[in-house]
């Protein structure tokens, strides 16, 4: 049986990242406390975030490359692990800031460090 890839999107394989932070956060329409200072909240939907980073000589340029236009469209397919479904899930999302940090240049050929960004879900 073949082995599940940690990361694609639009159904390319991604290289596995050296770190993937899962998020989830809860949207509401309204929410305050009334006059006896219970909470009230509504609700309006649960969204998942992928905090993405690649470390020091995990990636070739080309793989950086990959990486980066494969999160250019406006929104694009993201399949992962969620623990919230405890099953690899395809979402509609979109990219946050990306960063890359350059290290050097070795034999004439930029060296990255490290790019990070978060993928949100739609």
């Amino acid at each position: 049986m073949a082995q599940q890839a940690v990361l694609t999107i639009n159904g390319k394989v991604m290289p596995t990242p050296s770190t993937m932070q899962w998020d989830i956060s809860t949207y509401d329409l309204d929410s305050s406390r009334g006059v006896d200072g219970t909470m009230q909240r509504q609700v309006i939907c649960h969204k998942e975030k992928l905090n993405l980073t690649w470390r020091a000589g995990a990636l070739t340029m080309d793989e950086v490359s990959l990486i980066l236009n494969s999160i250019m469209p406006t929104f694009f397919n993201v399949t992962y692990f969620s623990p919230l479904a405890n099953a690899y899930v395809t979402k509609q999302m979109y990219v946050g800031d990306r960063s890359a940090n350059f290290y050097s240049i070795i034999d004439g050929k930029p060296v990255i460090d490290e790019i990070s960004f978060n993928l949100i879900e739609r």
